[in-house]
């Protein structure tokens, strides 16, 4: 916390308002098809450079003041990155949180499903949500970078297109308040989160 904290007041950077930990995924006891989604989604230069999915925001009192006037929405953390401008935010590389993706494919389309009818919101709510957007330049970058991820690539296409088809009926009826949570990730304390 001390380092999210000083990210805010360092002198070199007085515009950062927001300030969140490195990601650490632990893939452990995942199934292929959850730690090929992401070995794509890390990559993603949102999920690089965003403030959501990390579990903890630090903000200045300017951006708590910005924060405390968003909506009330379903992914409040999204909501909080794209509140902030890419100048305005920062990434504390120092700083790590351990992230624990869902254990089986079924948990992590729950949640793929609860993002996409989300961000459905935070569109009609919101001003800027388009850059938390992936794109097909996003993800062709990706594979000219990397292109042995091809295979990876099909797998998060895949779930992206079926996550999006469940996700048809809760986004045409605003259905913002069911969570599909992802029990997976919750369950009893084992030897990898020790």
């Amino acid at each position: 916390m001390r380092a999210l904290a000083d990210a805010l007041g360092e002198p070199g950077e007085p515009g950062v308002l927001a300030a969140a930990p490195a990601r650490v995924l632990t893939m452990d006891s995942r199934p292929l098809t959850v730690r090929w989604y992401y070995d794509i989604w890390q990559r993603l230069p949102g999920v690089r450079n965003g403030l959501y999915g990390r579990g903890v925001i630090g903000v200045s009192e300017a951006g708590h003041r910005r924060l405390a006037a968003l909506p009330q929405v379903m992914n409040d953390d999204l909501a909080a990155s794209v509140a902030f401008g890419p100048h305005e935010r920062r990434i504390v590389r120092q700083a790590r949180v351990v992230v624990h993706p869902p254990r089986t494919a079924t948990d992590l389309m729950r949640r793929r499903v609860r993002a996409l009818t989300g961000i459905a919101q935070l569109e009609n709510t919101m001003d800027g949500i388009g850059g938390a957007r992936t794109t097909r330049a996003d993800l062709l970058r990706i594979l000219r970078a990397e292109p042995a991820m091809a295979p990876r690539l099909a797998v998060f296409l895949g779930v992206t297109a079926v996550a999006r088809w469940k996700a048809r009926r809760p986004i045409r009826s605003r259905d913002y308040t069911t969570w599909l949570r992802d029990d997976s990730s919750r369950a009893v304390a084992t030897k990898e989160s020790r």
